[in-house]
This record gives C-alpha cells, structure tokens and sequence, in this order.
C-alpha cells in the first residue's frame, strides 16, 4: 500500500510493503509483533550483554522501527546467544500454523552470524529446534554486501525486495492445538554483521466459531522466603484468549490481586497456597498449584542496662550497628556503650532468616528513645473490615487505634499475645493511629486507612 500526500510545497509518500495479508479462507493472525507500539515480545540476553534492541530504521518495511543486534559491536560477543521471545499463546483452536518475519542482515564475504528459531510447548522449560538461518556465500539470507557496520537506509535493504533474500516462513504445524505454545528467535554472534527482524506473524486455520478458555498458568521468582519477605508473581496465560486475572493470595498482603505481575508480602509463617484466574471471553480457568513456605524469623529485641545493650534472646549470637555500620569484634548478646548513636543488632537463625532489632539511640550515654516500628506489621492497609497486626518484640501491653483527632476509639490488652486481629468494621472511613504499647514503655505506631 503506498500513500502520497502533497500540497504547495511538495509532495511525500510513504509504502506499507506486505500492509494487506490476503490469506486463505478462516487463515487468521493469532500473533504479530511489528515493534511500532511497546513490544509484546521479552529479551532472553542470558549473559547481561549487548543484546537486541529496538531502533529507528530508513526504509523500514512497515513502519519506522524495527528490531536490531548488532553484531560487530564487540570481539567479546563471538559465540553469544539472544534471542526475542514471544509471549504465551493459546493454540487450541488453530491448525496449519506458520510463523513469518522479515529480515535484513549485511554479509562480508567471511563472517556469517546464525539465526534460530525454537518451539516451546511447556512455558519455556524445553525447546524444539525447528529451523536453522545462516549465509553461506549464495546470498540465501544476506541482504547486502557490506563489512562497515550494517544500517539500513533505504527499502530495498530488506528481504524480497528486488534482488535480495527471500523472507521466512516456518511451518509449524507439527505444534497445531497447542493450549500453551511460545517461539523465540534466536542469534548467535560470530561477529558477523547487524540484522534487523521485523514483522513478525504467527497465523494459522481457526477450527472453531467460538473464543477458547484461557489456559491459567503462573510462576513466581521465589517459593521459600522468610517472614516479611516479599514474591513477585507473573501471570503467563497465553495472551491471545486472556483479558484479565484474578489472584488470591492466602496468608500475604494484599490477599487479591488484578495485576498482571503482582508483589505480595508474607508476614507470618506457614505454608500458603496461591491461586490464579484467567478470564476470557469464552470463560475462565484458574489454577491453584503453587505454594508460598514462609520460614519463621526468630524474634528478638535489645535493651540498654547501665552502660551495656543486651540482645534477648542471650543464648545466640549477634551482630551489632551503629548508625548503620557494622561493629567488628562484637558477637555475643551485649555491647558496651562507647558512643552516641542508633544502635541494633542482627542475629540470623539455623533457616537462613535474618531478623533485626528494635533499635535505641544513646545520646549523651542515656537512652533517648527506642522505636519498634521496624518489628510491628499491619495489613491489609488500607481495609475495610478488619486488620492483623503482628510482632516479634516480647512482653506487650496494650493496642490502642485514635481517629485523626486523638480520640480513642479502640483499646485492647495484648500481654503474652504475639498478634491481634481487631474488627474495624463500625468504624468510619478515615486515617486513623494504631498504637503498639510495651510494657517497658517502648511504643510503635502505625498509620490505617479505613476505606470503603
């Protein structure tokens, strides 16, 4: 498709090449990837290098950008893969399938970069190798003729355009109905030259009349934490039939999330099952196989006694801070005061789980203050209903929540309690102060939002 548009003082075109597909009867795009808005492809760059990259182009074949790597940059590159990888796609209802993309690579006459395309069916875990590009000489896939440094400037760079390299497509019917399918397109550097890949189209015969049920599927980058921790959850249902999610997260905070790739905080020890919904327009299909273990910190608190801070409990040992600061040669549960400062200490139990202190700041050789905001939580924050609050310092005394004008509306004895549940319900929308009272006068504070 070629558009002209002119006026007094001149005249500009433009040309879509490959702009209409006219397919087969039922033949529909399930995926395209033209890198024009934000990439619905990732970047597998397994050695945190020079990778692919997407770039302004001249003489682009659909558009003004396109992706590129860039072969030449480095001698250290030679033998480097990475590879552009397609998202998660539902391939249930689909038969004849084929992928097609456009190229433009330059050839020296000695150096040849290789070009792989790979089949995953199991989220990624295993790849098919299903076709092998690479110049041997013949022009079979090179573009140009160059040794500089390769960019493209005008349409003819491309493949199938006069009397360059055909363009590719890679019959993938060996994979027709998939429910989870994903391809990647992969370079391998010899130092070669730039290519640049764009307009990317895996189409295939639609089999039925009617959208299919997304098939859920998750991971997570953690499943054993400990407390307070936080998990980074990623929703990988194919993309074609998915439009939303639901996750439940019991045991974390928040408890519910509608976010693609939501992070959820574990408070409390134990084992947590997390479940996932993926909707779409035919229905929806949720999965539930994934559990979060949270290991238990130890709980430990520190108090100054004459010129000395004591960490409890006294049977493990420490490390102690001031001011941040690691100080060495100090590892059992006390510390003689030589210095103003904020000081803490850190002890990590047989599990791995590193917990920390309250900490006291000494000015002038007396206890300021100590605050234990750092060993209290409260969620979920903001509620509606109710809210938890836990702890890890010992010898608690009281709860008390105040409106944002000092009022008391909420007092409970916590002794010998590590946590507290409270019902928030009769209470009005609003801020509101959540108290956390020692018995040996030590205080937390902690702000809640009360919304409906």
């Amino acid at each position: 498709v070629q558009l002209i548009a002119s006026n007094n003082f001149g005249a500009d075109t433009i040309l879509l090449q490959n702009f209409v597909n006219v397919g087969v009867p039922n033949e529909q795009i399930i995926f395209k990837e033209d890198f024009e808005k934000t990439p619905k492809v990732s970047i597998h760059n397994p050695d945190m290098n020079h990778t692919w990259a997407v770039q302004f182009v001249n003489g682009d074949s659909s558009g003004v950008r396109s992706a590129v790597i860039k072969n030449k940059a480095s001698s250290n590159l030679i033998n480097t893969v990475d590879a552009i990888v397609s998202p998660n796609l539902d391939l249930s209802i689909y038969s004849d399938i084929y992928l097609d993309f456009n190229h433009a690579y330059a050839y020296d006459g000695q150096k040849s970069d290789s070009l792989f395309i790979y089949v995953s069916t199991d989220n990624g875990l295993n790849w098919d190798l299903v076709q092998t590009y690479a110049e041997d000489g013949t022009g079979n896939f090179a573009t140009v003729n160059m040794s500089e440094e390769f960019y493209i400037y005008i349409p003819s760079e491309w493949c199938e355009t006069q009397n360059t390299a055909a363009c590719n497509t890679v019959d993938l019917s060996a994979y027709d109905g998939a429910p989870v399918f994903k391809f990647k397109i992969e370079n391998k550097c010899n130092n070669g030259n730039s290519l640049y890949i764009d307009n990317i189209v895996l189409r295939g015969k639609c089999q039925a009349d009617d959208f299919n049920i997304p098939t859920a599927v998750y991971t997570s980058d953690k499943t054993v934490i400990c407390q307070d921790e936080k998990v980074k959850f990623y929703n990988l249902s194919p993309i074609n039939t998915t439009e939303s999610v639901n996750w439940l997260f019991e045991g974390g905070s928040p408890l519910s999330s509608t976010l693609y790739n939501p992070e959820v905080t574990y408070y409390s020890m134990g084992v947590f099952n997390v479940s996932m919904t993926a909707n779409g327009m035919a229905g929806s299909s949720t999965i539930n196989s994934l559990n979060i273990e949270v290991l238990p910190k130890t709980p430990i608190y520190i108090i100054k006694s004459d010129n000395v801070l004591k960490a409890y409990p006294d049977s493990l040992s420490y490390k102690w801070y001031r001011n941040g600061f690691i100080l060495n040669g100090y590892n059992t549960n006390e510390y003689p005061l030589v210095a103003n400062g904020e000081y803490y200490a850190v002890t990590t139990n047989s599990l791995g789980c590193v917990s920390k202190s309250n900490s006291i700041f000494i000015t002038t050789g007396n206890e300021s203050f100590s605050n234990l905001s750092i060993d209290v939580n409260l969620y979920p924050n903001p509620s509606s209903d109710y809210v938890t609050l836990n702890w890890d310092y010992p010898l608690m005394d009281k709860i008390t929540i105040s409106n944002i004008l000092g009022a008391e509306v909420y007092a409970e004895n916590v002794k010998n309690k590590s946590n507290a549940s409270i019902a928030i319900s009769h209470l009005a929308p609003g801020i509101y102060f959540v108290k956390l009272n020692s018995q040996s006068g030590l205080y937390a504070v902690k702000e809640l939002i009360i919304a409906r």
